[in-house]
């Protein structure tokens, strides 16, 4: 939990200090608000499971009922960092506000921390939990989808274009988690690794175009 939390103050600053317009400081607040609100509830989590079960191992048993509720605590963090409507709106400010190599990071790396989170941490510890919220959160990650690639298709600046398409793709790889199959939780890492080069790719594409002609419209 420490180095997970510790991965929204470097990129803060980041944002805030190196970006390249006005706008960089509320982008800045608004992506460490969402994420530490969010790691709140998984802080909440943690330290409930070590008050009733004395550990945070990862080979924990944790019963079936308890199991319902832990998730909900951890998926709530991971949500956020993926990120999963309505908990994106940090996301495309961030981007555009962002100089080209934090864009890059940004994609390439932190998003990735919610889905490595659910592979590593939710799916093995919380199995029951896992199956019963497993509609709700296909329903959320379908609508993300739906909403990020609608709103893609809207914009006019190329960098919010790839952000919003960023939280399309990321959610296809949130119904791979959740699909009760191994061959999904298999697509799902693969699409993360696509996606991380791909993403990084455009944004590098676009930094550049904009360092050369000043406009990503």
């Amino acid at each position: 939990y420490i180095f997970f939390e510790l991965i929204a103050f470097p990129m803060f600053l980041l944002i805030g200090v190196y970006g390249s317009q006005p706008a960089r400081i509320p982008a800045a607040y608004k992506f460490f608000i969402y994420t530490f609100i969010g790691s709140i509830f998984m802080l909440a989590g943690l330290i409930s499971l070590y008050y009733f079960y004395g550990s945070c191992s990862f080979d924990l048993q944790v019963d079936s009922v308890s199991q319902i509720y832990f998730f909900f605590f951890v998926f709530f963090a991971l949500a956020v960092k993926i990120p999963m409507v309505p908990f994106h709106l940090w996301l495309p400010e961030a981007h555009v506000e962002a100089p080209t190599g934090i864009s890059v990071l940004l994609a390439a790396l932190l998003l990735k921390t919610g889905g490595y989170g659910f592979v590593r941490f939710v799916l093995p510890m919380f199995p029951s939990g896992v199956h019963f919220w497993s509609s709700s959160v296909n329903s959320l990650g379908l609508i993300s989808i739906l909403f990020a690639s609608w709103f893609a298709i809207a914009q006019t600046d190329m960098k919010k274009t790839i952000a919003y398409s960023s939280v399309a793709h990321m959610n296809v790889c949130v119904l791979g988690l959740f699909c009760d199959s191994i061959l999904g939780i298999q697509f799902s890492v693969y699409m993360m690794l696509a996606h991380a080069f791909a993403s990084a790719g455009l944004f590098t594409g676009i930094g550049v175009i904009y360092d050369r002609y000043h406009t990503r419209s």
